[in-house]
């Protein structure tokens, strides 16, 4: 059914994000709307995409909700006149502010007339649901800070407006900056704005043999030393607020231009002079720019990896990240990098998590082990995929072991990320690491990754938490036999036409990889699904299912 205002012109509207509104002075798809008995004299009120109308506590009114919970159900009262008021959970009534032309809450007391509602066009019979259409990717006001929804996982721009978090590795735009690139940077940044990404990741501190002596023939070396470095930050800042993106700034990349070295095992070096210095500079850079709305802090990359090991174990990156906090209060935040799910506290705003790199079956391993990952399983913050295995072009180090080249698989990575419910997924890729322009190979592979993501909305359901061979019985989140991880096995299971490996699920949505090109969803089995996308361009296509 529609619903119609009170001022007799304007209709109740979902749009695909989620958003509900009462601007639009015709009926179209996305002003129809299901009302179903709920149970208990409620009812549930689905929209046209499939998904169901929420009250928040708040009086917020959102249509994102996959699920049924006490949020998505109402009190629905029908009046002599034949119009209709909905009451929610939370003892409000749902208004259309001014009586209809645009904002819609749920926070009246009692219903007047702003607060009833024509339905019109109502018919007996429950129609087909219609096909699930991804939201499009609002394109990000990087003027409107970002802020977290920890008990379900979410960011939100200011206005309450869901945050689709798209990176993609840039450790050393600020190094190019340093060197007079400057209509390089713009141009990169514009350019990967325009290929639909929403985040960019920065490095802030880039020293040692390894970025002064790169394949590529020049220095990529980055250090708060160097002439104009504050100059070239605050301009960095600057150039992403420009092309409409987010930064994500790694205040620390690397301990060297604070005394620390690298040595080969990894030993701990953040001590001393070396702490104080890099400590120092944290906090000033954070100063600096943290006061931005289109600023995103992380205090290390790879701490382990740089001397840090033990700073998660005595509280000094906690510390240090209170110490941000104070002078930065607005700016969310994260430790770093986190495998044991020890940077998941306060005062950090979300966490990333650097999910194991072990190619396994043709470099799907580490998408595997996302269900197993400690940061994955916890309900108190949204995390990040920050540096999953390496899409695209081969290394220019020569490092072979975590190269993805196949955009299939791409977009299957992107495609179990959405359904494993990440707050969000970088596309990481050795020209990621240097700035460089993207090849063919890592544009089909980069294109594959965002159709990943494009194949179905951001999901608003609790998240069912742990992995798939744990007691759920579910066919939609468990191992499909062969359960190896032995390539041979695996690829004789799938030529032959047995179905896929395995099925990555949550919700009503499902990834299978690898999928036989014959292979009949619904054939000898008990959970009938439409297909939503499919990918077939690597060694082994990949498809997205809804449940039905």
């Amino acid at each position: 059914m529609t619903l119609r205002t009170h001022d007799g012109v304007h209709y109740l509207t979902a749009e695909p994000d989620g958003r509900v509104v009462a601007d639009r002075t015709e009926a179209g798809p996305w002003e129809q709307w299901t009302i179903q008995d709920a149970g208990g004299g409620l009812v549930s009120v689905q929209s046209a995409h499939g998904l169901y109308l929420c009250a928040e506590p708040d009086g917020r009114v959102v249509a994102d909700r996959a699920s049924l919970g006490p949020w998505e159900q109402w009190t629905r009262t029908l009046t002599p006149d034949g119009k209709m008021t909905l009451e929610s959970s939370h003892d409000r009534f749902l208004v259309a502010e001014d009586g209809g032309g645009g904002v819609v809450a749920a926070n009246r007391e009692d219903a007047g007339p702003w607060e009833h509602f024509t339905p019109g066009g109502t018919s007996g019979a429950r129609p087909e649901p219609p096909p699930v259409r991804p939201p499009p990717v609002l394109p990000p006001d990087s003027s409107l800070r970002l802020t977290v929804e920890r008990s379900n996982r979410r960011y939100f721009s200011a206005g309450g407006y869901r945050f689709d978090w798209r990176e993609i590795s840039a450790f050393s735009l600020l190094s190019r900056l340093l060197t007079g690139e400057d209509e390089y940077v713009r141009a990169w940044l514009h350019a990967r704005r325009a290929e639909g990404f929403t985040v960019s990741r920065v490095i802030l501190t880039l020293d040692g043999d390894y970025w002064t002596q790169s394949p590529y023939d020049r220095s990529f070396r980055c250090a708060p030393d160097m002439p104009h470095y504050w100059a070239a930050l605050d301009h960095l800042v600057s150039l992403h607020a420009e092309a409409g993106l987010y930064l994500r700034a790694c205040f620390l990349g690397a301990l060297e231009p604070f005394g620390g070295v690298w040595y080969p095992d990894r030993r701990d070096v953040y001590a001393g002079p070396v702490r104080d210095r890099a400590e120092q500079f944290v906090v000033e850079a954070a100063q600096r720019i943290g006061g931005n709305p289109n600023v995103i802090g992380e205090l290390a990359n790879e701490p382990t990896q740089i001397g840090m090991r033990r700073a998660w174990e005595n509280g000094a990156l906690v510390e240090l990240g209170k110490r941000v906090k104070r002078v930065a209060p607005l700016m969310l935040l994260c430790g770093g990098e986190d495998n044991d799910a020890a940077g998941v506290v306060a005062p950090f705003d979300f966490a990333d998590a650097h999910v194991d790199r072990s190619r396994g079956v043709h470099g799907w391993e580490w998408i595997k082990r996302v269900g197993e990952h400690p940061t994955v399983d916890q309900d108190t913050m949204p995390f990040v995929s920050g540096e999953p295995i390496n899409m695209g072009e081969p290394r220019a180090d020569g490092r072979t072991g975590d190269i993805e080249p196949q955009p299939a698989n791409c977009f299957g990575a992107a495609a179990v990320g959405r359904a494993r419910r990440m707050g969000g997924q970088c596309f990481h890729w050795d020209g990621g690491l240097w700035t460089t322009e993207p090849t063919e190979l890592t544009m089909a592979c980069l294109t594959a990754w965002h159709a990943g993501l494009d194949a179905f909305p951001m999901l608003t359901e609790n998240m069912w938490r742990g992995h798939w061979s744990a007691a759920q019985g579910s066919y939609w989140v468990r191992d499909i036999y062969p359960a190896a991880d032995d390539v041979d096995i695996v690829d004789a299971h799938v030529t032959r036409g047995r179905g896929p490996w395995r099925v990555f699920g949550c919700g009503p949505y499902s990834v299978a990889f690898p999928q036989p090109i014959e292979w009949t969803w619904t054939k000898n089995l008990t959970a009938p699904a439409t297909r939503m996308a499919f990918n077939g361009a690597g060694h082994y296509p990949v498809a997205v299912y809804r449940r039905t």
